[in-house]
């Protein structure tokens, strides 16, 4: 059996934007990636969460484990076998109704 070997040359997600409704944050961002495997979303530079290729759109609820604060700082980054792409940054800073 012949090895294959996957490039990086993953093309970073951009667009990246988060929606807040009532108790769940919405984010989304444009797939740039061709050949990806899917992204992974970061909390502070922390994995939170990891969403299948072409999927553009994560959400965190209040049921979830990590908790909706007020001001936070997320990143995202496609990736494949060979790595992951530059990770792309928001912060989140949601006022008080």
């Amino acid at each position: 059996m012949e090895a294959t070997s996957q490039c990086l040359n993953l093309g970073p997600p951009n667009k990246w934007t988060a929606n807040k409704y009532e108790l769940t944050v919405v984010f989304t961002w444009q797939d740039n990636a061709t050949n990806e495997l899917g992204y992974i979303v970061y909390l502070y530079g922390t994995e939170i969460g990891r969403v299948d290729a072409n999927v553009t759109r994560f959400v965190i609820s209040q049921q979830s484990k990590y908790a909706i604060y007020l001001k936070d700082s997320y990143g995202v980054t496609a990736w494949n076998n060979a790595g992951e792409s530059k990770k792309i940054e928001i912060t989140v800073n949601f006022s008080c109704p």
